[in-house]
C-alpha cells in the first residue's frame, strides 16, 4: 500500500464521520467519498492498514462496484507493481455488512501469487503500461467488468 493515499484523494476524506473519522496523520486509514470521474457517482471507501494487512472497501447505495471503479480506487492507495485480490471465502467466514461493497485485500508481509498471465488471456501488443495521470476519454464499452478483460480499465478514466 503507498504510505499515503494519492495526494488528489486526500480532499475526499470524511474527517467528521461518526465512527471512523480520521486526517491526513492517519494515513490510510480512514473514510473516503471518492467521485468517480466517467460517471460522478460518489463511492464510499474505507481503508485501513492494521493487523498484517492492507484492506479497502468500497460501496455504493444500490449496486457493487464495477471494475473500472474498483481499479480506480486501487490505483489510488496501491503502487503500481502491487497485487490485491478479492477474497471469497467458505462459506462458514461469510460477513455481509453491506450487500453493495467489495473489498481489496493485500498481506504486508506475504506476495500474492498470481496465475501465468497466458492462463488470463493474451497480453496487448503493447505492453507499456500507461501512467496513472494519464488523462483520457471515458469509454466503457470495451470492457468486461467481471473479468477485467478487455480495453485497459485505466483507459476509461480521467485522473485528477
Amino acid at each position: 500500500m503507498k504510505p499515503q493515499p494519492a495526494k488528489w484523494i486526500e480532499k475526499f476524506r470524511d474527517t467528521t464521520h461518526p465512527v471512523f473519522q480520521s486526517n491526513r496523520a492517519d494515513r490510510n486509514n480512514g473514510v473516503f467519498r471518492v467521485p468517480f470521474p466517467a460517471s460522478g457517482v460518489v463511492l464510499l471507501v474505507l481503508a485501513s492498514d492494521g493487523k498484517g494487512w492492507d484492506h479497502v472497501s468500497v460501496s455504493l447505495p444500490d449496486r457493487c462496484p464495477t471494475w473500472l471503479e474498483m481499479t480506480y480506487i486501487k490505483d489510488a492507495f496501491f503502487r503500481g507493481d502491487e497485487a490485491v485480490v478479492q477474497f471469497h471465502p467458505p462459506k462458514s467466514e461469510y460477513v455481509n455488512d453491506h450487500p453493495f461493497c467489495l473489498h481489496l485485500w493485500r498481506p504486508q508481509e506475504d506476495t500474492i501469487p498470481l496465475p501465468p498471465s497466458e492462463m488470463v488471456g493474451p497480453k496487448p501488443k503493447d505492453p507499456k503500461p500507461k501512467e496513472p495521470h494519464e488523462p483520457s476519454a471515458p469509454d466503457t464499452s470495451a470492457n468486461d467488468h467481471h473479468s477485467g478483460r478487455g480495453a485497459d480499465p485505466r483507459a476509461a478514466v480521467a485522473y485528477p
